[in-house]
């Protein structure tokens, strides 16, 4: 198998390969697999790609050489999805898996950008932090399977009243850290809601791990608001972390007041 070309010669056998292959392309770094072709699946919407990747030498420099094709019966380009799978497909791209809340991806790449075009035209949007307490201590206590449905329970107590989609949302930033997103409501109201909505939840999870288990714990909640100057979610997560930290310090179990 030739592996030594000239850039001619290189050019002249990927204009050839073309015809054959879905993509082609050269890649400034080799695959590292010694000298052997490396093989590799890609999953897109319509299918399954197998990928092929080999070194070369090109003018003396070492290359590598993709190819890309569709696998024989796995969904055929002339076979498209249906729009139902489509949608299904999109909605596990923003959904957290444990919780069904949005994730961080749906969050910044989509709801970030509504709120940076609420700060720009004038209209008030406010966010707000909630972590949970101790859960370093309850981890210990209770398991990793007890907490991941303590997770799902408390991003269900907020999905309650904040879960419509392009407005309100709750997203689970990472692993006991959420973000509830309110467009049209500024620092104080999104404040005031949570407050109330926080005095009235049901701060105890009955897990169904093992014999059933009651879990009783409590939230640190800080909020931040467009209308306090604050122009995209950069500048909201650096005041929201600040005012949350001070809550977890003072004992937690509460809705940080930005007046008091």
């Amino acid at each position: 198998m030739k592996r030594d070309f000239t850039s001619a010669e290189l050019a002249a056998l990927v204009g050839q390969l073309q015809h054959l292959f879905e993509d082609v392309q050269v890649e400034e770094n080799a695959p590292e697999a010694g000298d052997g072709l490396t093989v590799g699946y890609a999953s897109r919407l319509t299918g399954t790609d197998c990928v092929v990747s080999m070194p070369v030498t090109v003018d003396g420099a070492r290359r590598g050489l993709r190819l890309r094709g569709r696998i024989a019966g796995a969904g055929p380009a002339d076979d498209p999805v249906s729009t139902r799978e489509m949608e299904l497909y999109r909605d596990d791209l923003i959904r957290d898996f444990l919780t069904g809340a949005y994730n961080r991806r749906y969050w910044e790449t989509e709801f970030c950008s509504r709120i940076r075009a609420c700060a720009e035209s004038g209209r008030p949007a406010a966010v707000a932090l909630i972590k949970i307490d101790g859960f370093s201590g309850l981890l210990g206590e209770h398991g990793q399977p007890a907490m991941d449905q303590l997770v799902c329970y408390v991003a269900n107590l907020w999905k309650h009243f904040y879960e419509e989609p392009g407005e309100k949302v709750v997203c689970r930033l990472t692993g006991h850290t959420y973000v509830v997103g309110c467009l049209g409501a500024d620092e104080v109201d999104l404040e005031n809601q949570m407050r109330v909505l926080y005095e009235k939840m049901h701060l105890t999870c009955t897990t169904t791990v093992g014999m059933l288990c009651r879990i009783l714990f409590t939230l640190s909640v800080a909020c931040a608001g467009t209308d306090e100057g604050f122009g995209d979610w950069a500048g909201l997560y650096v005041e929201c972390d600040r005012r949350l930290r001070r809550q977890r310090e003072a004992g937690g179990n509460g809705v940080y007041a930005v007046k008091k």
